[in-house]
């Protein structure tokens, strides 16, 4: 802990964590009630600078406590210590506009954080450094994918995303800090599945005794849950972040064109509605499992809530160990690692050029981006009978 102090008020920081552990910003003998405003900043790897100022008022010992302080503008409740992160937003952009980007991230770098507190009187200055994953390294890749590992050989996990996240390749850093050799690979064509993940599996970091788990977002779902089926001997855990229960083709440009003339991110909801009538269910018939299911309530691509409910359903029809959950008022992409509890939520993603509206809000994208990490490492820590 680290405390700037300007006559009798004192600024309280935690130099350096990381990205998704707490944030700890504390004010300490103000007045009783006192407005203290505090501005957090950033840059992200695009260098994208990214702000958010909030009014706090001081409790009856004279302290601001992000972690329990309530800001005035009610953006998050209840107090959540990185309420100030999840509403950080583009410094081109308002602060309340629900059309902003991500915060961009990649592999290893870390994320500085200017903090600034200011009374009537009197203003401090912190800096804060929240890093990605410690004691992990970058490995050797197959072509297209990134790879980090703990330095000894460990479960892999292979990460599918057919829109690549903001967090990239950091998505695998992050994860591989908890124990797990973890392969990043955008966009990897269905039919080199099984080829590509039978060569993670023998990589040299990979304990190859072990089957290897996916972990998957949107449409990618549908990719991994059919390898896991038809490759049951190669894959076992699977984690599956807003899922559809039909195998779904990508939307084509008509489904762009009223965002393309309104200039607003575009609106998915209906295209999927009418494609999931004719679309073929999923087969999990010889998954062996695990399966981690989870869906946002706000969903605007389309009904994680309902679509992950029937593929609850089929998994148990087939004695797979499942478990779904809910997370309130969440949108699309909240799912860890492709999300993280420590950066700002958004409720739009970029998909090849394209802005699509994932639904949710900053606070509940946050809170359900906090608790989806906490969920899945718990889940693949037990599948492979490792403590975190």
């Amino acid at each position: 802990m680290r405390g700037l102090a300007s006559n009798s008020m004192e600024l309280v920081v935690r130099s350096i964590s990381g990205i998704n552990s707490p944030l700890v910003i504390r004010v300490q003998d103000a007045q009783p009630g006192e407005r203290v405003r505090i501005h957090v900043s950033a840059v992200d790897a695009e260098k994208q600078p990214w702000s958010n100022e909030q009014v706090f008022h001081a409790d009856e010992h004279g302290v601001v406590d992000v972690a329990t302080s309530f800001p005035e503008s009610a953006l998050w409740s209840p107090p959540h210590h990185c309420g100030l992160l999840w509403t950080m937003r583009p410094d081109s952009i308002g602060t309340n506009d629900g059309e902003a980007g991500a915060f961009e991230l990649n592999g290893l770098a870390s994320v500085h954080i200017h903090v600034k507190a200011r009374s009537e009187e009197e203003g401090w200055g912190a800096l804060v450094q929240r890093t990605i994953a410690r004691e992990v390294e970058e490995c050797a890749a197959p072509k297209g994918c990134s790879g980090f590992s703990p330095n000894h050989r460990a479960p892999g996990v292979l990460l599918l995303v057919d829109t690549p996240p903001a967090t990239a390749s950091a998505s695998a850093a992050a994860l591989a800090h908890h124990g797990f050799t973890v392969f990043y690979c955008p966009e990897i064509p269905a039919d080199r599945l099984p080829e590509l993940a039978a060569e993670i599996h023998e990589h040299e970091h990979v304990d190859s005794e072990l089957p290897l788990a996916l972990v998957a977002q949107g449409r990618s779902c549908a990719d991994a849950i059919h390898l896991a089926s038809t490759h049951p001997d190669l894959i076992g855990p699977v984690v599956a972040h807003s899922p559809s229960d039909v195998h779904c083709d990508r939307p084509g440009f008509s489904a762009f064109m009223k965002s393309a003339v309104t200039g607003h991110p575009a609106k998915l909801w209906d295209f999927y509605q009418h494609a999931h009538a004719k679309a073929t269910p999923l087969d999990l018939s010889g998954m062996t499992g695990p399966l981690l299911l989870t869906a946002g309530t706000d969903d605007a691509v389309w009904d994680s809530v309902v679509m992950s409910t029937n593929l609850e359903k089929a998994a148990r029809e087939h004695n797979i160990e499942v478990f779904r959950v809910e997370y309130p008022a969440a949108g699309h992409a909240s799912g860890y690692p492709f999300c993280f509890s420590g950066l700002p939520a958004t409720t739009v993603i970029k998909d090849h050029g394209h802005r699509i509206a994932v639904g949710g809000d900053a606070d509940a994208n946050g809170r359900a981006a906090h608790n989806s990490r906490e969920q899945v490492i718990s889940f693949l820590s037990s599948a492979f009978d490792i403590s975190d």
